[in-house]
């Protein structure tokens, strides 16, 4: 399947939108956003207030933007928000600028009253919008003056807001739950989600917090399903008013855009490495639990791969990760792993199986194509209940803790160690390769398993590495990994026809199918194997 990369509403190719440097930032607003389920409600207020006073308000926010969405595509957001507590009332406008996906979330915010319950562009000088609004070229001024004189209400976000002010883990911390719904062309989605905003203190402090509300206290697992998640309420109502379905998050994106510097200590990357595929992860549990676009489960699947592989490898030097952590990665890999089988074998191992089968047994593969459908959907509602229940909220919270620590020591650099491990790897790789088709299945699969994780790693440590190594190397090994797909995918669906049909018949084309694409694919990623040779 196709990687495909989670986008927002983007511009005309007319306009360029403008990301403003940090400098900028008057404020920077530091939050953390958690899933909240109903059951756990009423227990989590109970632990906030245990840790301080409430206060509950009515919000009422209106969103604006162009008519070409351009403040949406500079990932930027505007709004005019009424609260309400009581008979008492007053309006806030605030902008928002560097929205992503990260669950944890740093952003530039400009906020002021607006006691006219209106727009006021004098309220917002010191901000970028000015200039994001003029855009480049000529007659910049007029053309952010139209654009200003364009906003427009987009979407409207309506919900109750119980706020308590803790002073927590070292730091001052706004915690707010927030139940509500988001509204759009007579279109709505609930809100019901809790947002953690540093005030004052460590980043750090607001996953402690998070921990502790979830009741993952010392060894203590968590009891609470509070999973942390990047949509902003901007983003989904962007989202909600353009008609558009959640998108997958291509987990190979966010290493290919430099956070990974050569000068840069290994034990730095490894967070940051768990930071990015998080991110990754995170966005792809969130679209799964909406969407049943496969592709949800394939990214999400990769994201835990990634690190797995980027963890494996940084471990030469010296890296190390609590064994809970390491346990979790396998353990939630393990677990997508059996709905994408079961997605692959269904949308593309056997509609070709079919297809190669006697015409005299096409009945007999529908029937077994519909068994395989009842499976995946089995399996998807399986994964959704165990990523829905504390024990996931519990391993991604840990895994955010632990990426936000700074390490003790940051470790030699990747420029010194890179080259080095990696070429440690296709040696062993191009030496396994050679006689590939010689080996037994079990062997070939953990060949597989090794040239992805070099794959993985050459993407990570792009900048580090060698041009023939970033070339060469990288385009050797996905031919060969992708060969090794095809028999490893050959061996999954003679497995799995077994479990879906008695029929003799079908279980023995299947068998005769298999062995054929695992021989061609054998003696393909035999061949492929100089090319690794070739490229070290």
């Amino acid at each position: 399947m196709p990687h495909a990369v989670a986008v927002r509403a983007q511009p005309p190719a007319s306009l360029k939108p403008v990301h403003p440097p940090s400098a900028e930032m008057a404020e920077r607003e530091v939050e953390l956003k958690l899933k909240l389920r109903v059951q756990d409600l009423a227990t989590l207020r109970s632990r906030l207030d245990g840790l301080g006073a409430s206060r509950t308000e009515r919000i009422d926010s209106i969103y604006y933007d162009t008519p070409d969405m351009y403040l949406a595509a500079c990932k930027a957001a505007l709004r005019l928000r009424c609260i309400q507590q009581g008979r008492k009332r007053r309006w806030v406008q605030t902008f928002k600028t560097g929205d992503s996906e990260a669950a944890l979330s740093v952003r530039g915010e400009w906020e002021g009253s607006a006691p006219q319950a209106r727009i006021d562009p004098a309220l917002l000088a010191n901000s970028p919008l000015a200039r994001m609004l003029e855009g480049d070229g000529s007659a910049q001024a007029m053309r952010g003056a139209k654009r200003l004189a364009s906003l427009r209400p987009v979407f409207r976000t309506v919900f109750d807001r119980t706020t308590w002010e803790l002073a927590v883990h070292g730091a001052r911390i706004e915690a707010a739950v927030d139940l509500g719904e988001i509204q759009a062309d007579g279109r709505s989605e609930p809100v019901r989600e809790v947002e953690l905003e540093l005030r004052a203190g460590p980043q750090v402090a607001v996953l402690d917090l998070a921990l502790e509300l979830a009741g993952a206290v010392g060894r203590r697992r968590a009891d609470l399903s509070l999973v942390p998640f990047g949509a902003s309420k901007a983003a989904r109502g962007y989202r909600l008013a353009l008609g558009r379905a959640p998108t997958p998050f291509a987990a190979g994106h966010l290493s290919s855009e430099g956070a990974f510097a050569p000068k840069q200590g290994v034990a730095v990357t490894a967070r940051r490495l768990v930071g990015h595929g998080m991110i990754a992860l995170l966005a792809n549990v969130a679209g799964l639990a909406e969407s049943d676009d496969a592709e949800f489960v394939h990214q999400a699947r990769i994201a835990l791969r990634r690190m797995r592989a980027g963890l494996d490898l940084l471990g030469a030097a010296g890296v190390e990760m609590p064994s809970a952590l390491r346990s979790g990665l396998r353990r939630w890999a393990a677990r997508l792993g059996v709905a994408r089988d079961w997605d692959v074998l269904r949308g593309q191992v056997l509609p070709s199986l079919a297809a190669a089968a006697p015409r005299a047994a096409g009945a007999k593969w529908e029937r077994v194509c519909a068994a395989a459908t009842k499976r995946v959907l089995r399996a998807r509602a399986r994964l959704r209940l165990q990523l829905d229940a504390p024990g996931f909220a519990d391993f991604a919270l840990r895994m955010l803790r632990w990426s936000a620590t700074a390490p003790r020591k940051p470790g030699k650099r990747l420029e010194d160690f890179a080259a080095k491990a990696i070429g440690s790897q296709q040696r062993r790789l191009a030496k396994a390769g050679r006689s590939f088709s010689q080996l037994p299945a079990d062997r070939q699969h953990k060949i597989r398993i090794q040239a992805k994780s070099l794959r993985y790693g050459i993407e990570m440590l792009h900048g580090s590495l060698p041009k023939r190594i970033r070339r060469a190397g990288l385009r050797a090994l996905i031919r060969f990994q992708d060969a090794l797909g095809s028999a490893r995918d050959a061996a999954v669906a003679d497995a799995a026809v077994v479990q879906l049909t008695r029929s003799q018949t079908i279980r023995r084309q299947a068998r005769q199918w298999a062995r054929a694409q695992q021989v061609r694919a054998s003696a393909k990623a035999q061949r492929l194997a100089a090319e690794l040779d070739r490229a070290r």
